[in-house]
């Protein structure tokens, strides 16, 4: 298409250029005024013209004007042929006087019925028959809304043929021109859709139909009855087509301005609408000077709209400001050619056809520009992440291969972060703020790794280059080029991570894991890396140090890790697993006031498995609510089988944290309760410290609806978890177990017994149940007793056992 378009230019304007033969116009022709109803016959014989009121008749005017140009006497009959370029004048009408007879008349009013005169057409021409010894006198007159220039020249026959066929060439040339790119400019449109192309065709529409009217082709392409709506409708048609321009400008050019102008649509709308009556009932002269101004008006919007778009990064609009600029240039010098105000001869008569065509290339490159743009920002939006245009997920596994080939991959590292706060900020703050936080924490990274040159430059469709990958919310990673370069980079990152952000009016500091692979000594594809990498930084969380580099004993963990989880998850549904009692007593009397419910699982291929293993995995895979769900039903079975089971004691169940903050889990537990019949005051409910509850409403409705049904709630593991207090309230908790590990040392060490002290105060001052466990001696036994805590569990009084030894425990 480009060759094409190329072709055309250079075609058009070499007709442009043979069209512009130098010719010479009449001098002022002698002219009258006519003041009344005066009759041919007397304007040709007392009617006085004066060349000094030529000048004056080159203007609008309400009168009828006369011109009388006398031709020499010939020798012979000559024939010469007249060429009338101003195709707008409405009455247009040739008198040929000879000898004081009328010859002949010719009617060429743009709103005259003429047409079938003319064989073929291809403009205004007069064959005038000069004849010898008689005086050869031709009268114009002209009667017009519109413009009364009259550029005249004369051509003999066969300058008339050459003329005639340039024009109808010219013609041509011009508005196939404008019809190729306009129809180049709708297969775009099929392509991409454009909402405001509705407005640029009928823009175009409008243009060509003013075009075909100002170079005199309107009559070639269009019926008479067409020409002459087309005539008297002209300042209607500019007007609907500066307003077909404007819907356009706003719906092409993409900036706040336009959008405002575009809510404002109804006001705007009703100025034009009033343009639009004007045109259609107030004098051509009158409107046509209002048209004038808001063609004025109109280009002053597409200039600084346009201009404030490509400042914007809107790469179409340069050649929007140069269609528009064309537009300008072409009606400014067809305005004052018809004006009066600049000369009227072929070179500024081509001005316009010349401008049109260059307006409408400079759409098609607009267009064009503008599908590349959208193809882009199609292609930009599928390798970045919309929060921080960073390169995304898609980027890492499909773009970036192409980018490491010319480099030397001599062990490159790709070094991935996890920002593990970000749960944290986001039930603090909410979702869009902590994601806000974090992007502006990642963007703020990236800019500052931007000025090393040892972390590989990622290479965006914009041209733009970013140093960090965003993997996932709060995952993001970057290409260290040498092994050497990664520890500097590692201790960059964490002295710019040390850096408290200011979120609200808290100095928040972020928590994270990073993990690196090699490439390609520990990871021969990409893939690979990733998961490498990816094991090393989870690895990281559960060891001292927030770096953590890959090492195949990490994959052979996970490895194993993987192979848990896919057992735990058959064994599950194939009901394999199940659950051992630990007994309680009461410390004063040393009586079995209830039994904790513990989960075991002993597998096929691996044995018997610690509940220390298999949960924090099943919490980390979303496992957790269906191994808690297989425990409460298995015991709420037993339970309803036998009732004297809870008679006087309690059963107390373990569940994650993470299942209180699960959806409708309460009524999951409260439905298998009634569905028992088993009485909710004798279970106790322990949550595992892992999470923080505050402000969580879904926590706040099971706590709500638990012990609306009866449900104690009980915090296991009590002063291991950084958010003990916070849990106590948010829980409404019933019992409060101190954690073995501070039970265990309270003989030897001083700050653990002085803690178990405290806790059991506080557990009395709070009036909730203190349960101290991992009692393995009768001298821990008898100081818990002491300190008045009322329930003792551990090694010293019984072991975990089976639930059928249990109940036979409780029978004796």
């Amino acid at each position: 298409m480009k060759y094409f378009v190329f072709f055309l230019i250079l075609l058009f304007c070499s007709f442009a250029r043979a069209y512009n033969v130098d010719k010479i116009p009449l001098s002022p022709l002698p002219t009258y005024f006519q003041t009344g109803d005066e009759t041919f016959s007397s304007i040709v014989d007392t009617a006085t013209f004066n060349t000094a009121d030529y000048k004056k008749s080159q203007r609008f005017s309400d009168q009828t004007i006369w011109h009388k140009i006398h031709f020499p006497t010939p020798n012979e009959i000559t024939s010469i042929n007249l060429q009338m370029s101003n195709h707008l004048i409405d009455q247009l009408d040739f008198y040929l006087i000879q000898n004081g007879n009328l010859v002949q008349h010719w009617r060429r009013g743009a709103i005259q019925h003429w047409q079938t005169e003319a064989t073929h057409y291809n403009g205004i021409w007069l064959n005038i028959k000069l004849q010898p010894d008689q005086n050869n006198t031709l009268y114009i007159r002209k009667h017009s809304q519109g413009p009364l220039l009259t550029p005249i020249h004369f051509f003999q026959d066969s300058q008339a043929i050459t003329e005639k066929l340039t024009t109808t060439i010219f013609w041509t040339i011009a508005l196939t021109s404008v019809v190729v790119l306009l129809a180049y400019n709708f297969i775009i449109f099929l392509q991409f859709r454009y909402a405001a192309f509705g407005y640029y065709l009928a823009f175009h529409c409008f243009a060509l139909l003013s075009l075909a009217m100002m170079i005199g082709a309107s009559r070639w392409l269009f019926p008479e009855f067409i020409q002459h709506w087309l005539i008297n409708t002209k300042v209607t048609l500019f007007v609907l087509a500066v307003w077909s321009l404007y819907r356009f400008s706003i719906g092409f050019l993409p900036n706040k301005q336009t959008k405002s102008l575009s809510n404002k649509r109804n006001l705007i709308n009703s100025i034009f609408f009033a343009y639009f009556l004007i045109s259609m009932f107030l004098p051509e002269k009158v409107s046509a000077i209002l048209f004038t101004v808001m063609q004025i008006t109109m280009i002053v919007f597409c200039f600084r709209f346009g201009i404030r778009s490509y400042q914007q990064g809107f790469i179409a609009a340069r050649f929007y400001i140069f269609a528009i600029a064309m537009l300008s240039i072409g009606s400014a010098i067809n305005s004052m050619m018809y004006w009066n105000l600049i000369p009227f001869n072929d070179y500024t008569k081509t001005a316009l056809p010349l401008c049109t065509f260059l307006e409408l290339l400079g759409f098609v490159i607009a267009f064009t520009d503008n599908a590349k743009q959208i193809e882009l920002n199609t292609t930009l939006k599928i390798q970045t992440d919309d929060s921080t245009g960073l390169p995304n997920r898609y980027y890492y596994f499909n773009i970036i291969e192409e980018q490491l080939k010319p480099i030397n991959q001599s062990d490159l590292a790709l070094v991935m972060l996890e920002i593990t706060s970000h749960s944290q900020l986001s039930q603090a703050y909410g979702p869009m703020k902590a994601e806000q936080a974090t992007s502006t924490l990642i963007q703020n990274l990236d800019r500052a790794l931007a000025t090393m040159d040892s972390v590989l430059s990622l290479r965006l469709p914009n041209n733009t280059s970013k140093k960090l990958i965003r993997i996932s919310t709060n995952k993001v990673a970057f290409i260290s080029l040498s092994k050497k370069s990664v520890n500097q980079h590692i201790e960059f990152v964490q002295t710019f991570l040390s850096t408290p952000v200011l979120i609200g009016h808290l100095d928040f500091h972020y928590q994270y894991n990073i993990g690196s692979a090699l490439f390609p000594s520990q990871s021969n594809t990409l893939d690979s890396l990733y998961q490498n990498a990816l094991i090393a930084c989870r690895h990281a969380q559960f060891n001292i140090g927030t770096w953590q580099p890959f090492n195949q004993t990490l994959k052979q963990n996970y490895a194993h890790q993987l192979h848990v989880l896919t057992l735990l998850t058959q064994d599950l549904k194939n009901n394999c697993l199940h659950f051992e009692v630990q007994p309680q007593v009461n410390l004063s009397t040393r009586k079995i006031i209830g039994g904790e419910v513990l989960i075991r699982w002993e597998n096929k291929q691996l044995g018997m498995i610690s509940p220390g293993e298999f949960i924090p995995l099943a919490e980390q895979a979303g496992l957790i609510y269906k191994l808690t769900d297989f425990i409460i039903l298995k015991v709420f079975k037993w339970a309803a089988r036998h009732p004297k089971l809870l008679i006087d004691r309690t059963l107390s169940l373990n569940i994650s944290a993470l299942d209180m903050l699960h959806e409708n889990f309460a009524d999951r537990v409260i439905a298998l309760q009634v569905h028992y019949q088993l009485p909710a005051s004798q279970f106790i409910i322990e949550v595992t410290e892992t999470s923080v509850f505050e402000n969580s409403k879904v926590v706040s409705d099971n706590v709500h609806r638990l012990h609306q049904a009866g449900f104690k709630l009980s915090i296991d593991d009590f002063g291991v978890g950084y958010s003990s207090m916070q849990n106590l309230i948010a829980l409404r908790t019933s019992e409060l177990k101190v954690d073995r590990y501070f039970v265990a040392n309270i003989l030897t060490d001083n700050q653990s017994a002085i803690l178990c002290r405290n806790m059991i105060q506080l557990s009395a001052e709070l009036g909730v149940t203190s349960v101290a466990e991992g009692i393995e001696s009768e001298e821990i036994a008898q100081q818990f007793d002491q300190w008045h805590c009322q329930i003792g569990q551990g090694y010293h009084f019984y072991k975990p056992m089976p639930y059928r030894d249990y109940l036979s425990l409780l029978g004796s």
